[in-house]
């Protein structure tokens, strides 16, 4: 047996209010009629669509004032082109070109230097260690 409309109407409502973020299609479904019925409900008591919340720029997390944007600044634009590593002997973050990177690690360089000093100082304790000086 159908339910009556009014009951329809206040179930919805009760469902709208008890989760704010639920969909027409849950909604409909619970109630047993059609989504284009809950928004006719929706619409004549005012019931506004929940808000989507705003994105996160993919680089550094700041909440965006717009949808269509990806990342919140020139300075985020050109970072994410670069990465960062680790320097092998002194442990300092180095940041370094993706595409170099990639080159790197396709001619199986894995340790990477923060400058002459750090690769030099690093080589010479491997020297010692083998007894080649």
């Amino acid at each position: 047996m159908p339910q009556k409309i009014g009951q329809v109407r206040i179930e919805a409502i009760a469902l709208r209010k008890a989760n704010p973020n639920i969909t027409l299609e849950a909604v409909a479904l619970e109630c047993g009629v059609t989504k284009q019925r809950i928004y006719k409900i929706f619409k004549d008591e005012g019931i506004k669509r929940p808000v989507k919340p705003l994105p996160n720029c993919i680089q550094c997390g700041i909440i965006l004032t717009s949808y269509k944007a990806r990342l919140c600044s020139t300075r985020c634009e050109l970072m994410k082109y670069y990465s960062s590593q680790p320097c092998f002997s002194c442990g300092a973050v180095i940041k370094m070109r993706k595409y170099i990177l990639r080159y790197k690690l396709s001619k199986n360089q894995f340790k990477f230097f923060c400058d002459r000093q750090c690769y030099t100082k690093r080589n010479i304790n491997i020297n010692k260690i083998m007894g080649k000086e």
